[in-house]
Order: C-alpha cells, then structure tokens, then sequence
C-alpha cells in the first residue's frame, strides 16, 4: 500500500503542478491579452480622433470650395453681363456704321447740290456785282 499511496501522492503532485502551469499559463496568456486589449482600445481612440479631425477638415474643405464656387458664379454672371453689353456696343457700332455707310452716298449728293446751287448763286450775283461795278469804274 505504500507504493500506491506514494504513487498516489506522486499523480497529486503532478496533476497539481499541471494545474499550477496551466493556470499561470493562462494568467500570462490572460495579462498579454489584456495588454493588446488596451493597445487595440488605445488605436482604436487614435483612429476615431484622427478621423474626426480628418472629417472636420473636410467639411472646412467643403465650405471653402462652396464659398469659391458661389465668389466664381458671381464673378462668371459679371462677366456675362459685361460680354452681352460688350456685344450690344458692337451691335450699335455695326448700325451705325452702316448707318454712315448708308448716308456718305447721299451726303456727297447733297454737298455737290449745295455746291452747284453756290456756285449758281455766285454765278448770278457776280454777274450783277460786276455790272454794277464796271459802271462805276467807268466813271
């Protein structure tokens, strides 16, 4: 009896010490486990903050794009306002010289009408100037 209670006690003393590995086995495992726990919660903290701040940026972005899209819509109007009056001046400019186009024709007319009765009048009343004048020089 002496050999199996001192195998007894020999399986006692190992089951004990399989289980002692064991459970400081499975603290250890359970300690490296709870330090990539927190390492994980850690990343997952700086992740969520850098993309806060990345979606900030963003709607920054956003605003200052929707700000210059508005400024260059204005400024596009502005132009095309400025291009229509543009084209309405060449509008008036091409009328109005076709306008002179039009009218030298008729100007030249008159002015060689204007000439004719001039010269006419010079005509006439030259002729009756010298008539009175050569009466008088002869006198």
């Amino acid at each position: 009896m002496n050999a199996v209670l001192v195998l007894l006690i020999l399986n006692v003393v190992l089951l004990s010490a399989a289980l002692i590995v064991l459970i400081v086995g499975f603290a250890v495992s359970a300690r490296r486990l709870s330090e990539k726990i927190t390492q994980i919660t850690v990343a997952t903290q700086d992740v969520r903050d850098a993309v806060v701040s990345t979606v900030a940026t963003a709607r920054q972005l956003m605003s200052s794009a929707d700000a210059l899209m508005t400024d260059v819509k204005g400024r596009l109007e502005r132009i095309d306002t400025l291009a229509e009056q543009v084209e309405s001046a060449l509008a008036v400019k091409n009328i109005a010289v076709a306008a002179g186009k039009a009218l030298i024709s008729p100007k030249i007319t008159l002015v060689s009408i204007m000439e004719g009765l001039r010269e006419g009048a010079k005509a006439l009343w030259g002729h009756k100037n010298e008539s009175k004048e050569e009466p008088i020089n002869e006198q």
